[in-house]
C-alpha cells in the first residue's frame, strides 16, 4: 500500500500485518488510534504518535525518510519494538540542516530494540536527540556529520546494551554534555568519535579500526 501523501489515524486500528506500507508523508497516529505493523516493512516520511496512540512497530524495519518540521520521530503516546530496527534514513537536508530531531520534549525515554541512522553524503545533516535513548540490542551509525543530544545544558544519556558501530560521519558533539554508554562495546571502523569536555563515555570496550576519537 502507498500513500504518495499524509496519512492520519484518528482512532480504531489499523493492522497492517504482513502487509508492506509506504507513505510518503507524515504518519500521525492520534489518542485512541492504534496502527499494528507486524511483519511488514514500514516506511514514513515522519512519525507522530499522540499521548494515548500507539504504534507495534513491525518485527521488520520501520524506516523513517524525512522530518515533520525538524521531528522526523515525536514519541508522547506508546511505541512498541517487536524486537524490529527503527531507521532513520534520509537522503536530502532540509533547509534547517538538519534532518531528525528525536522529539522537542525532553523528559523520559524513547525505547527501541535496534536503532540505525543513515544520513546521505551532505555536511548539513545532523540527527539530535532530546530524550535520553535506549537501544536494547544493536545501534549504527552510519553517513555524515552528527548524531548527538541536544546542546547546551540538556544533558541527555544513549545506552546501547549490545554492539554498537560507528561506520561513517560523527558520533557526538563536542559542544553538547551528556553520557553515552556502548555497554556491548563500541566498533568504529570509519568516522569520528568526538567527546565534548562535558560527556562521559562509558564503555565496555572500543575498538578502533579505522577511525577517529577526539
Amino acid at each position: 500500500t502507498i500513500v504518495a501523501n499524509d496519512f492520519t489515524l484518528t482512532a480504531g486500528t489499523v493492522d497492517a500485518s504482513g502487509d508492506l506500507i509506504t507513505v510518503t508523508g507524515d504518519v500521525s497516529i492520534a489518542s485512541g488510534g492504534t496502527l499494528l505493523g507486524s511483519t511488514g516493512a514500514m516506511t514514513f516520511g515522519s512519525l507522530t504518535i499522540a499521548s494515548g496512540g500507539t504504534y507495534s512497530a513491525t518485527s521488520g524495519t520501520t524506516t523513517i525518510t524525512g522530518d515533520d518540521g525538524g521531528e522526523a520521530y515525536k514519541n508522547n503516546g506508546t511505541f512498541t519494538h517487536n524486537n524490529g530496527l527503527l531507521l532513520f534514513s534520509q537522503t536530502a537536508a532540509s533547509s534547517a540542516g538538519y534532518f531528525n530531531i528525536l522529539n522537542a520534549s525532553t523528559s523520559g525515554t524513547h525505547t527501541f530494540y535496534d536503532l540505525k541512522i543513515n544520513a546521505a553524503s551532505s555536511s548539513a545533516h545532523h540527527c539530535f536527540f532530546h530524550k535520553d535513548l535506549e537501544v536494547l540490542n544493536e545501534f549504527t551509525k552510519v553517513g555524515v556529520r552528527n548524531f548527538a543530544n541536544t546542546g547546551g545544558s540538556v544533558a541527555k544519556t544513549l545506552t546501547v546494551h549490545g554492539k554498537s558501530k560507528l561506520e561513517n560521519g560523527i558520533l557526538g558533539d563536542a559542544s553538547t554534555t551528556g553520557t553515552y554508554a556502548f555497554l556491548g562495546g563500541l566498533d568504529i571502523t570509519g568516522g569520528t568519535l568526538q567527546i565534548g569536555s562535558s560527556h562521559t563515555i562509558q564503555a565496555s570496550g572500543i575498538r578502533n579500526i579505522g577511525g577517529t576519537i577526539t
